[in-house]
């Protein structure tokens, strides 16, 4: 035997239980509190299957370590830390400590689980569980098939024994309930204007106004279409885009103290229409046109954009691009990553770029409107080719990512290559 106090193994054989280990050498002598020996009473010898779930070094402590460690679930993938004792001592992963304790609870005897006293669930059942050994308040999720309409999905065991199904068969029994009801209680005779906005596929002649059937509908005064049902119409519920229309309307109309014509007054003379801005609140979202009285150039914003944001015209602005001045289109690099852009000449916009490491690969002069034409035309192509750009293709956010993408997904080294690469004429914005 061992010659050490309390141990009982013998000397020349050793020690299997991983408690002894963690007290005693492979000498057979008493180890301090905490002496780590690898390959002796290390995790990584006392508990092999454990190293396994551990995402961690699990040589460096012993089984009766308060040291936490990070674990992975062989079997369902969860992850998460917890002290390498308690798991030596048989805690393991809580969600499928969980769902085996749910299950030990929710077993019953067949006489009472819910097939027994609800067999017309069984032809509903599409699994997991077993509806032989489950009672019938039992909270686990369960798939359901319906065998009148077919349709899928999943519910808890307890709310389909409490009555729940199907909810498109539901949905349809309501409708129907309500469409068999004489002509004099009908839809089409107590609301006429439904009848003349009604585009099938049923009769408003024998709906009642509870109906939940979905109906095409036209609207008289836009000719919006949209599907909604009987009773959501009956209800007042009508076009929305007409709805949209008059609920803008309503708010944009004040006094004139109160308009946009009396608090701005420097925007009359650039305002086109089509509203009147003397019935206008600032704070109006209605698209108005106007037309600078300075330089002739026409564009369209919302009241509120011009008042209270303070846009105005931006071939005036100090900052901007100005379509009427000489300008170039230009392509930059930078490792992985390609951007193109306008600028008027002389503004100092690549100086920009290059403090932020692009460099300048190719530019082309052109006149201001060709060289806005030719950007427009070359976003359009990339969006319509699915060629990611901006977030799309990069993660942080950069002074003109909208007009970038990655080398990968379009290798070009020249403003021309990009328009074949596109299909995009550029002779006919150089000659324009």
């Amino acid at each position: 035997m061992c010659e050490s106090k309390g141990c009982q193994h013998k000397k020349e054989s050793p020690i299997k239980d991983w408690k002894h280990r963690c007290k005693y050498g492979p000498d057979g002598k008493k180890l301090k509190r905490g002496t780590l020996i690898k390959g002796w009473n290390d995790l990584a010898t006392t508990h092999d299957e454990l190293v396994k779930e551990c995402l961690d070094d699990t040589t460096d402590v012993t089984g009766s370590s308060s040291k936490s460690k990070k674990w992975k679930c062989k079997v369902c993938g969860h992850e998460w830390s917890g002290i390498v004792r308690n798991r030596t001592n048989g805690h393991g992963c809580k969600p499928c400590g969980d769902k085996a304790s749910a299950k030990k609870r929710r077993t019953f005897p067949y006489e009472k689980s819910v097939a027994f006293f609800y067999p017309h669930l069984i032809k509903d059942d599409r699994g997991p569980n077993d509806l032989c050994s489950l009672g019938p308040q039992s909270n686990l999720f369960q798939n359901w098939e319906c065998s009148d309409c077919g349709h899928k999905w999943s519910a808890k065991i307890c709310n389909r024994a409490n009555g729940r199904g199907c909810k498109p068969c539901r949905r349809k029994a309501g409708a129907q309930k309500h469409s068999t009801v004489p002509y004099e209680e009908s839809v089409a005779f107590l609301f006429p204007h439904l009848a003349k906005e009604h585009r099938g596929p049923r009769n408003l002649g024998s709906l009642g106004r509870g109906s939940d059937f979905v109906e095409n509908w036209e609207c008289s005064e836009c000719g919006h279409k949209w599907p909604s049902t009987v009773s959501n119409r009956v209800k007042g519920q009508g076009c929305k885009k007409c709805g949209d229309k008059e609920g803008s309307r309503k708010r944009s109309t004040v006094p004139y103290e109160e308009s946009a014509a009396f608090l701005y007054p420097h925007l009359v003379k650039d305002h086109q229409g089509p509203n009147d801005l003397s019935s206008l609140s600032a704070g109006s979202n209605l698209v108005q046109n106007w037309k600078c009285a300075d330089c002739g150039h026409e564009w369209t914003a919302t009241v509120n954009t011009r008042a209270m944001g303070g846009c105005g015209c931006r071939e005036c602005a100090d900052t901007g691009f100005k379509t009427a001045k000489p300008s170039l289109i230009y392509m930059l690099y930078r490792p992985g990553q390609i951007k193109y852009g306008i600028m008027n000449i002389g503004s100092g916009r690549l100086e920009k770029h290059r403090r932020k490491g692009w460099q300048v690969i190719d530019e082309i002069r052109m006149t201001g409107w060709n060289a806005k034409s030719l950007e427009d035309t070359i976003k359009q192509t990339l969006s319509s080719k699915d060629i990611p750009t901006g977030r799309k293709a990069f993660r942080e956010k950069f002074d003109g990512s909208t007009e970038a993408f990655q080398e990968v997904d379009l290798y070009v080294r020249s403003i021309k290559e990009l328009c074949q690469s596109l299909g995009i004429d550029l002779d006919a914005f150089l000659a324009a």
